[in-house]
Order: structure tokens, then C-alpha cells, then sequence
């Protein structure tokens, strides 16, 4: 059995440890959860595809509702994040966190809702928000981490910065999830550790004023640029990434995504580099000399339609990735598709159940003839698209086809379950490129099922958490295996 003892003095914050107010972390289930009941009713406008999501793309909206005009499912999920978000508009005092845990096994496979990251951890933040300037800082050890080759010292969730209009400024090391999908996402979710980054984006997804551009919708923009400190084949490689997501109807939200590992050691590191990255070129004339390509770059895009039948919510959602190119139109199609539904429950409570199928085979839909072991691999980048031996991309790693299926139900007490299936086969081929690269969780093909139970209970002035998961493989030439893990929490929430 895993033991995890949580302590924390955090202000109106239930699912992370970071204490900051600035914005809703990813990972945090029940509140994603509620943003898209009332995105989805109509209740708040712009893309919700990314995580974290500032308070002020959704707090004006909230403090304007009208509690009595609110359908049971939609009061119940604007009750609960009023009690979350942050009250005061300009500044909040100093809050403090602290935590210790404890746990033997880990997640097989990561998804939204959040899982610790090693075996024995001791942690301890601060935050403070005033006007326009920001900061968390997040400190924790962890002799045992589940990455491979981290370091035991972190500051994971740590950040500053400060606002100019509409704009944020900051760097630190934060979590983000890009795309609509609960078991993953194809280009950037938490199933590895955050990546230290200097970012800017849109504090708000307001619409242009102007007609010419108003069509487009509320709109939101985030970019950042980071550094892979993990002892890579080449090392300080950058990682830069941008993200653009409108709103043009009420119903339908899209998103267009670009990363690129570019630089570091040995490589081309120029403000003209960077800018043949930007467009997509070739640094050099040359194929064969190292600084030549101009990095190992992915395009993404997130579609999301979501409709209302009676007083249940439904949509539809496809976040993909593209690996190559061919004259600045994306190719080796890689993708997730998924359609969920909620609705009310009762005594305030709300359902979702969702379904998910993923392929990180590049090329979709057409396996024959095309490469694989090559979605998250680089022959520049020979460490691929990971950090510290995970991928920056879906969880399962290259060539593998994944059915997720979950359902998560929130109480209007803040009470919360959830379940997660999955059935699928990991590395489906059976072939892997040999390190430094390759798909670090399957080396060879590995027929897998697992399911994963969550429960969150308010007990006192903090929340209990437990968890646990089970999972049946047959790696290609083994015997069957039963991995088991589980992990239990306390997060106490104090306001200043």
C-alpha cells in the first residue's frame, strides 16, 4: 500500500499544492470539470483547450451570474469554483504550503487528474500576488523520483512575474496541459516534469473591437520558450512552444499548436536560427551539417464542437499532431478523438463520462509504408521529444493505439470520484530506436489494460485524497505482469 501524508496551509486552492491565485493549475480535475459545464451551457465564452487557465479569463464572468437564473448543473459548478477562485481583485497576502509523502509503486499511465511523481517527497511553497506582480515558489526533495535521472531537488510549480494589460509575463516551471483530451494530449500535457520557461499570454480571451477581426471570436495566445537541463545527447537543448485559440461560434473552439527543440550544445543558437524555426526552414543549405535542420518541430491542432441536448452537455473534440511537412503543409498525421457528455446529478452534483481513442503512430490513418518509431524522435535530437525519460507528448510514447474511458462525478459537498479505463497496446510494432532514443515505457510490444479510482473527500478544513490502480500487461516474450500502485493524500486549505 503507498502512503501519501499531505500538509498544506493553502488559500482556496483544492487540487494543488501551489498556493499561488493566479491562475487554475492543470491537473486540477474538479475545476476543469466545472469551467467546461458553463463554457459548454454557455455560460462562459473563449477557448478552455489549455492549461493553466487564468482567474481573469473566468472570474468577471462568474461574479456577474446570477445564482437564481442557473440551472442545478450549472449552480453547482459555479458554486464551487466561487469558493476557489480568489476573492480579493488586486492583492492577497503571503500563503504557505508544505507536504510529505510517501508511496511505493506509480501511475502507469498519467492522465488529468493528478498522481504524485516519486516515492518519498518533502515539499514547501509560498505565494503572493499584488497588483501587477506575481511569484510562487515551490521547493521540494524527493530521493526517490519516478524520472529518470532528475534531480532530487526541484522547484516544480514555482514562478514570476507581472501583468501589463491583458498580458502576463513570467518564468518559472509550471505544468501545462494543451488540447481537449482527459487521457492525454498529442504535443504537451503533465506526463512529464514542467519544463523551466520564460512565457507571455493573454490574461484574457477578450475579442478584437474592430470588425475586420471581431469574427474571430474571444481569442487567446500563449508562447514560451524553454531549456531541457536533463543531460540530453545534445545538451541545453530549447524548447519553444506557441499556441493560438479562438472562439468563433458559440459552439465550435479551435486551437493551432507549434513546438520545436532547436539549439543548445554544438548547435546553431542565433536570433536567425530561431527565426527559420519560427518559419518553419532549414537553417543552412547544407542537410548533412549539424546545425542544418531547424530542429525537431510538431504542429498541433485541438477542434472542439459541444452542443446541449435537453440540460445534458455533449462534444466532440480531436486534438492531432503533425510530424513533418512538405512546403509548410503538415503531415504524418498523429491523433486523439474523443466525445464526452454531462449532466446534473443530485443534490448539486454533476457527472461527465467521457471516451478517447489515440494512435501516436505518424501517418494516421494509413500504416502501410510509413516510418515508425518516429513521432517523438529526432535524428538531430537523438533524445527525442522527452524530459528526463519522458515524453513531452502523450503518455503511451511512439506507435501505440490507446481506448480511454473515464467517468467523474463531483458532489455539490466538493465530494469527488473518479474512474479511468484504459485498453490498448503500447508499441504495436514491437521496434524502438536504440537509446538515446526510443520509447522508454515500452521497448518492445506490450498488449496492457488498467483501470484507475480516485476519491476526494472533504474532511475538516482540507481535502483527503486516495487513489489507487491496477493494470494487466504481456510484454512481447514475458510472462503476464499485475503492476499495482496507490497513494493517499491530505491537503489542508487555510486562507490568509
Amino acid at each position: 500500500m503507498t502512503l501519501l501524508l499531505l500538509v498544506a496551509a493553502v488559500p482556496q486552492v483544492r487540487a494543488d499544492l501551489a498556493p499561488g491565485a493566479l491562475w487554475i493549475s492543470a491537473n486540477n480535475l474538479q475545476a476543469r470539470n466545472d469551467i467546461e459545464i458553463l463554457a459548454d451551457t454557455g455560460v462562459l465564452h473563449g477557448p478552455m483547450d489549455a492549461w493553466p487557465l487564468p482567474w481573469s479569463a473566468v472570474s468577471a464572468a462568474l461574479y456577474r451570474l446570477n445564482p437564481n437564473t442557473l440551472t442545478p448543473l450549472q449552480r453547482g459548478a459555479w458554486q464551487r469554483l466561487m469558493a476557489e477562485m480568489p476573492k480579493s481583485p488586486a492583492c492577497f497576502d503571503t500563503s504557505a504550503a508544505a507536504s510529505v509523502a510517501v508511496q511505493r509503486g506509480q501511475p502507469q499511465l498519467r492522465w488529468y487528474a493528478p498522481a504524485p511523481r516519486g516515492k518519498n517527497d518533502i515539499q514547501g511553497a509560498i505565494a503572493s500576488q499584488c497588483e501587477n506582480f506575481f511569484y510562487a515558489l515551490d521547493v521540494s526533495h524527493d530521493n526517490q523520483p519516478f524520472d529518470n535521472g532528475a534531480n532530487q531537488n526541484r522547484l516544480d510549480g514555482s514562478y514570476a512575474g507581472f501583468q501589463a494589460g491583458n498580458w502576463l509575463l513570467l518564468a518559472g516551471e509550471e505544468n501545462r496541459w494543451w488540447g481537449s483530451g482527459w487521457g492525454g494530449t498529442m504535443l504537451l500535457d503533465t506526463n512529464a516534469r514542467p519544463v523551466p520557461a520564460l512565457e507571455l499570454m493573454r490574461a484574457s480571451p477578450v475579442a478584437f473591437q474592430t470588425p475586420w477581426l471581431s469574427w474571430i471570436g474571444p481569442w487567446s495566445l500563449t508562447t514560451f520558450m524553454g531549456e531541457l537541463n536533463d543531460g540530453r545527447y545534445v545538451p541545453k537543448t530549447r524548447l519553444w512552444g506557441l499556441r493560438v485559440a479562438a472562439q468563433p461560434t458559440p459552439h465550435f473552439q479551435i486551437a493551432l499548436y507549434r513546438t520545436a527543440l532547436w539549439g543548445g550544445v554544438g548547435q546553431a543558437n542565433s536570433l536567425s536560427q530561431f527565426w527559420r524555426v519560427l518559419t518553419g526552414g532549414n537553417a543552412l543549405d547544407n542537410p548533412s551539417d549539424p546545425g542544418s535542420v531547424a530542429g525537431s518541430q510538431l504542429a498541433g491542432v485541438d477542434l472542439r464542437w459541444h452542443w446541449l441536448e435537453g440540460a445534458q452537455t455533449w462534444a466532440f473534440y480531436v486534438n492531432g499532431g503533425f510530424r513533418d511537412e512538405t512546403h509548410h503543409i503538415p503531415k504524418k498525421f498523429f491523433p486523439l478523438f474523443g466525445l464526452e457528455t454531462a449532466w446534473a446529478g443530485d443534490a448539486g452534483a454533476s457527472q461527465r463520462l467521457f471516451v478517447e481513442y489515440s494512435d501516436t503512430t505518424a501517418g494516421w490513418p494509413f500504416t502501410n509504408g510509413i516510418p515508425i518509431n518516429d513521432t517523438y524522435e529526432n535524428e538531430q535530437y537523438k533524445s527525442g521529444y522527452r524530459y528526463y525519460g519522458q515524453t513531452m507528448g502523450y503518455p503511451t510514447d511512439n506507435d501505440s493505439r490507446m481506448l480511454t474511458a473515464g467517468w467523474i462525478r463531483v458532489n455539490g459537498d466538493n465530494q469527488s470520484l473518479s474512474l479511468l479505463l484504459r485498453a490498448g497496446v503500447l508499441n504495436w510494432d514491437g521496434s524502438n530506436v536504440p537509446p538515446p532514443g526510443g520509447n522508454p515505457l515500452a521497448p518492445e510490444r506490450i498488449p496492457m489494460a488498467s483501470a484507475d479510482l480516485q476519491w476526494g473527500l472533504p474532511l475538516g478544513p482540507g481535502m483527503l485524497t486516495a487513489d489507487v490502480g491496477a493494470a494487466a500487461e504481456h510484454p512481447q516474450g514475458q510472462s503476464r505482469q499485475y503492476p499495482l500502485q496507490a497513494w493517499l493524500s491530505y491537503q489542508l486549505s487555510v486562507s490568509p
